[in-house]
């Protein structure tokens, strides 16, 4: 029951995130395979000037960081850009209930835990076409499948941050897409995805 739907205002007053304008999140590592700069590319296309928010690595010495806040300040976005870092799984709930839609522009997803997560908390997804998110995210009806480019998710998300009833449509259809979702799958893909992280950094240690 961890991952419910939050009010959004009041989850926003919590965050320190505006109350009237749009809010964007990703969540994830940030290498490039998840496509945070992609992300921040669409932001920065978009006609709706929404707040970016990004939740993942870490905010002290982080490459990927400091490469992505360079791409944002190139991009002429960085005032709207929030940066901030790994967050505990209890305070994601939260985070994802605070924003308008979630944006998972990966290459590929086995099975998509953000995209579960994100709708179990009401909040419509705009995800690459690809591997496990076209299983999860209901086209046009709990979000929207894309190509893998920029211009597309800016396409998708400035049409639902426009039309604010089909916002509140795909809010209502979220929670309920994912309700078969076994919890405990959901669990082993975690575990499995942890596997992987260690395995990756014994690898890079044993160089």
């Amino acid at each position: 029951k961890l991952f419910v739907t939050h009010d959004k205002q009041e989850a926003r007053k919590i965050l320190g995130l505006p109350l009237h304008q749009p809010v964007l999140l990703f969540v994830g590592r940030l290498d490039p395979f998840k496509g945070p700069d992609l992300y921040l590319r669409a932001a920065a296309m978009m006609e709706e000037k929404a707040q970016v928010v990004i939740v993942g690595g870490k905010l002290d010495d982080d490459r990927d960081v400091e490469d992505l806040q360079k791409l944002a300040r190139d991009l002429g976005i960085s005032h709207r850009v929030h940066f901030w870092g790994a967050r505990p799984q209890e305070e994601l709930p939260m985070i994802y209930s605070a924003a308008d839609a979630t944006v998972i522009p990966s290459y590929h997803e086995s099975f998509g835990l953000v995209a579960v997560e994100s709708l179990a908390c009401g909040t419509p997804v705009v995800a690459t076409r690809a591997g496990g998110l076209t299983t999860i995210v209901k086209n046009a009806k709990t979000g929207y499948l894309v190509p893998r480019c920029p211009g597309f998710f800016a396409e998708r998300l400035d049409t639902l941050l426009r039309e604010r009833d089909l916002l509140e449509q795909m809010h209502l259809a979220a929670r309920p897409s994912v309700q078969h979702f076994s919890w405990k799958s959901v669990a082993d893909q975690v575990s499995n995805v942890y596997q992987e992280m260690i395995c990756e950094s014994a690898q890079l240690v044993a160089q």
